[in-house]
C-alpha cells in the first residue's frame, strides 16, 4: 500500500541481477521510473507489474504500489499492465496460473496495443481462470477504527483497522 510514492530525497541503489535485470531498493514507482529513464539499454515495449498477492479492487486502487508502477509507466508513454492474484496466502499452482494468463494478456496488449494513457489492472482467481471480463473499478466500504496502545517503552502507538463492509 505504497500507492505513487516517489521517494525524493534519499539515494536509490539499483543492482544489476545479470545482463540487464534490475533489483531496487525503492518503491515500485522508484523501479519503473530509474527502468525507463536510465537503467535499461532501451525503453520497454510493456510494463508489467507484479503478480501481487492479493486483489487490487475498487478503491483500494489508489492504495496500490503496484497499479502505481503501471500508472507510471503509463504516464511515460509504455503500455503496461497491473497484475494482483486475489488470494490471501501463497500456493505455487495459483500463480502458475496467474503467470500463464498474464503473459496471455502482455502478448495480447503487445498485439493490439492498448488507448493511451490506459493501463489495464488485472486481478487473476485462485484456480485455473476460465475466461476473462472488462470491468470498470466499483467501491469497497470499510468501516474503519484506531486502535490506541503503547509499545514496549510506553510510547503511544496508532493502528488503522478497517474491515471490509461488503
Amino acid at each position: 500500500a505504497v500507492s505513487h510514492a516517489l521517494t525524493l530525497h534519499s539515494p536509490l541503489r539499483a543492482i544489476e541481477q545479470t545482463n540487464d535485470w534490475w533489483a531496487v531498493d525503492g518503491t515500485p514507482t522508484d523501479c519503473v521510473n530509474l527502468g525507463i529513464h536510465g537503467l535499461l539499454k532501451a525503453t520497454p515495449d510493456l510494463v508489467v507489474s507484479g503478480i501481487n498477492l492479493g486483489a487490487n479492487l475498487g478503491d483500494d486502487l489508489t492504495y496500490s504500489g503496484t497499479v502505481a508502477a503501471a500508472m507510471e509507466a503509463t504516464l511515460m508513454g509504455v503500455p503496461a499492465l497491473a497484475v494482483s492474484l486475489a488470494a490471501e496466502r501463497f500456493l505455487a499452482d495459483d500463480f502458475l496460473w496467474a503467470g500463464r494468463w498474464s503473459a496471455h494478456l502482455a502478448a495480447l496488449v503487445r498485439e493490439h496495443d492498448l488507448p493511451a494513457d490506459t493501463f489495464l489492472n488485472i486481478n487473476i482467481p485462485t484456480g485455473e481462470p476460465r475466461g476473462m471480463r472488462i470491468t470498470r473499478p466499483g467501491k469497497r466500504r470499510y468501516a474503519e477504527g484506531v486502535v490506541r496502545n503503547l509499545d514496549p517503552r510506553g510510547r503511544a502507538v496508532l493502528l488503522v483497522v478497517a474491515h471490509h463492509l461488503g
